[in-house]
């Protein structure tokens, strides 16, 4: 039987965020479809009303950006990246919207 450490420490959302739920979507292989399962996530949850974000941290490849549609969307103001946004509305910050290439 596994035990989980329930002694990690608690991390508190800022103070002006209104993020209620996340969901993890990871695996410990590659080529598993992480990215594909995650963007039909996040598409079947904003079809159902609900704003919807994705945090992509992987930096092997755009395969979110891809995914969404997007190119370099993504921005900086006052020292804050601002996510990008899908057609449908869908916010995407991901590594790779950062990097240059």
């Amino acid at each position: 039987m596994i035990e989980l450490n329930t002694n990690l420490p608690k991390w508190k959302a800022a103070p002006t965020t209104s993020i209620k739920k996340k969901i993890a979507v990871m695996s410990g292989k590659g080529g598993v479809g992480k990215s594909t399962v995650t963007a039909l996530l996040a598409s079947a949850l904003q079809r159902r009303g609900l704003q919807v974000g994705v945090l992509d941290a992987d930096i092997t490849g755009p395969s979110i950006p891809r995914l969404f549609g997007l190119g370099k969307e993504s921005y900086a103001l006052e020292g804050l990246f601002l996510p990008a946004r899908t057609k449908t509305g869908i916010k995407v910050m991901s590594v790779n919207l950062l990097l240059d290439e």
